[in-house]
Parts: structure tokens; C-alpha cells; sequence
């Protein structure tokens, strides 16, 4: 039997709630299938699981995948089970960098045989970091913060995302407010792996251990490609400069021009001038600094 922890506010649960009912009617007593309606409510399921649990599917965005990896990382330490995703939110992105688009019945069915048949998982090792002690998998400050601001400020799905996307090098270029909001510089010290770094306004700040950190864009694209780092951006480069450069993101291409640092990285410590938004994983919360520090392997059904 497989646990589907089911985040109940997640945008696809929401609008399309018979794929739920589906599921339990093609897997019926072998999907055992938990709605949840908050971290107090996920937390008491992990409780619950048997010590020597194999896997454990979940169903939410990238806040909801991460926040069941912290939660399981506590409750199982360096034993923590191996997850199945069923993409529930509107961007998703953990999913598509680790398993793609399969289907998830498909993936819940071959999970079931293989548990059955005692046989191997397929898995798929994947570096969290540890951002002021929740764990994740892309995390920022800046530009990557402020676009989801307004984004959500909009109220729309993946489309409008990709639209603003699409906006932001005209806003730039022409200097209208949203390029003003968005690329404004934010005020911080920056240490990476004990070294300072010699500029103290930044437009952009990104770090992650997948390398498409939404939209296709690939800012951080080592991200993943060892599991003793995570790739870290921190840019102090003019609106212009970082727009004109977008389809080098796309690209996977790194960003070029002074005061740009681009490096594989252990730890960071990020001191703000002041209380700031930050992103982790999709998720917005604020605090006068945020310390990153690599986290546990976190091990995904594909």
C-alpha cells in the first residue's frame, strides 16, 4: 500500500478534484489517500508511518514537495523514504527537473508493483539545501522573490507566469514601474563559504540544486550535477544588462559581466540591510537574513 498525502489548497486539487476520486477508484484499498489542510495535519500523517516506510506519494506544488521532505527528514533522519510526486500545483517545477511529465497513475501503478514484488525502486538522488532551516530546493532573494510578489499579486496560473516572463525585458528596457519593482537592487552582505563578496547591491540572488528554477529558466544550470554543493547567483548587474541576457538563462548559459558571481557553493550567509522577501521553493516569507547550507539527499520515485 502506498501513502498519498494530498495538500487539500493546492491549486490542481482545487480545480480539478475528480482526479483524486480516480485515483481511488483504479487503485481502491492499495492507495491509501490523505487530505491534508495544513503543516499540523502533514506533520500527524508522517507521524504515523511505519518506521521501515519504502515510499510515500505526495500530491502539491514545490512549497507542499519541500515541506514533506523537512517534515520527513525530521521524522525519519537519514532514512527518510523514498517520494513519488503527483504534481499539484500550478508551476511544479521540482517535478518537471526530477521526474519530467510522466504520468501519475502510471507511476503510482509501477510503484505498487515493485513494492509488492520487494523489488528496487527506480530513484533518482536529488541535494536539498537548507534554507534558514527549512529544506529545498531553489531558494532567493531580489528578482526571484519579487517576481513571484507579482505574480501572485495577479491571481493567474502557469500562463500568465510565462506572460511576465515574456514582459519583464520590455518593461526593462523601456524602464516602466515593473522593471523598477522587480530588478530594484536589495541591499545585502554576502558570505560564500567564509569569502565575502565584494558588492553589496544585488538584483538577482538564486540558489538551487536543480537547474530550471521555473519557466525554463536555467539561471543556476549546475544545479544538481554534484551532491556535495549547490549552485549559487548572485547578480549586481543593472535591469538592462540582466534582461538583455534572459535567453542565456533559457539557454543555460551563464550570465556574464562585472559584479555577476556565478559559483558552486557549501554554505551562504546572506545579511539584509533590512527585512526582505525571500523564496523557498515557491513559498514567500521574510526575515533580515537568510543562511544556506546543503541539506540531506532527498530520493524521488522515477
Amino acid at each position: 500500500m502506498i501513502e498519498l498525502l494530498v495538500n487539500q489548497r493546492a491549486r490542481r486539487v482545487q480545480r480539478q478534484p475528480a482526479f483524486l476520486d480516480q485515483l481511488a477508484d483504479r487503485f481502491g484499498a492499495r492507495l491509501r489517500i490523505q487530505r491534508t489542510a495544513g503543516l499540523s495535519d502533514a506533520r500527524r500523517a508522517i507521524d504515523r508511518l511505519p518506521d521501515d516506510c519504502r515510499l510515500i506519494a505526495v500530491c502539491g506544488g514545490d512549497g507542499t514537495i519541500s515541506q514533506t521532505i523537512t517534515m520527513l527528514a525530521d521524522r525519519f533522519a537519514a532514512r527518510m523514504p523514498t517520494i513519488l510526486v503527483v504534481p499539484g500545483g500550478t508551476m511544479n517545477t521540482i517535478a518537471k527537473n526530477v521526474v519530467g511529465r510522466p504520468s501519475s497513475e502510471e507511476q503510482i501503478r509501477r510503484a505498487l508493483e515493485l513494492l509488492a514484488a520487494d523489488r528496487p525502486l527506480g530513484i533518482r538522488d536529488v541535494p536539498t539545501i537548507r534554507a534558514n532551516g527549512r529544506l529545498c530546493f531553489m531558494t532567493g532573494a531580489a528578482l526571484a522573490a519579487r517576481f513571484l510578489e507579482v505574480y501572485y499579486e495577479r491571481k493567474a496560473g502557469w500562463s500568465a507566469a510565462a506572460a511576465l516572463a515574456v514582459e519583464l525585458p520590455l518593461a526593462a528596457a523601456f524602464q516602466l514601474p515593473l522593471a523598477r519593482r522587480i530588478f530594484e537592487p536589495t541591499r545585502a552582505r554576502i558570505t560564500v563559504d567564509e569569502r565575502q563578496i565584494a558588492c553589496e547591491r544585488f538584483a538577482l540572488i538564486i540558489a538551487a540544486t536543480i537547474p530550471d528554477v521555473g519557466l525554463g529558466m536555467k539561471v543556476t544550470y549546475r544545479g544538481g550535477r554534484r551532491s556535495d554543493c549547490f549552485h549559487f547567483v548572485g547578480s549586481g548587474l543593472a535591469a538592462r544588462q540582466l534582461a538583455s541576457q534572459m535567453l542565456r538563462g533559457f539557454r543555460g548559459k551563464p550570465i556574464a559581466g562585472d559584479h555577476h558571481f556565478d559559483m558552486l557553493a557549501r554554505g551562504v550567509r546572506i545579511q539584509f540591510e533590512e527585512q526582505e522577501a525571500y523564496m523557498v521553493d515557491g513559498d514567500l516569507l521574510r526575515s533580515d537574513r537568510l543562511d544556506l547550507a546543503l541539506g540531506p539527499v532527498a530520493r524521488f520515485f522515477v
